[in-house]
């Protein structure tokens, strides 16, 4: 299986060539659109993973009464700016998030917080 290498992430080229064949693009506007989609999904799973993560456990999962958990309490919409283009995405919200002081609205690789919480 042959594969494209992009940034350390590597994609089977059946998948990519069944994505061009189930999308007819037209021209390039049609595959930024594209991307611009696929990026809206991967960054809104990454908020849904560090929320896990954050919560300790899934979402829909409850936890023991007794173990004090948070819960998920609905979403945010945010609009990112990328270089795709504007992308809204919702972000997990929960009742009694833990401190994490006021930050700026701009996304830092070198900030030692989760995504989720750069991009309030």
């Amino acid at each position: 299986m042959e594969t494209t290498q992009s940034s350390g992430i590597l994609l089977p080229k059946e998948v990519i060539r069944n994505l061009i064949a189930s999308e007819e693009f037209q021209n390039t506007g049609d595959i930024l659109g594209c991307l611009k989609g696929m990026f809206k999904q991967v960054l809104q799973e990454v908020l849904e993973v560090e929320m896990d993560a954050l919560l300790g456990h899934e979402k829909h999962e409850r936890a023991e009464a007794t173990e004090g958990r948070n819960y998920r309490n609905g979403y945010n919409r945010k609009t990112v700016k990328s270089q795709l283009g504007e992308v809204d995405i919702s972000i997990p919200r929960v009742p009694n998030p833990p401190a994490c002081g006021r930050q700026s609205h701009r996304i830092r690789a070198a900030n030692p917080m989760t995504f989720g919480q750069r991009i309030r």
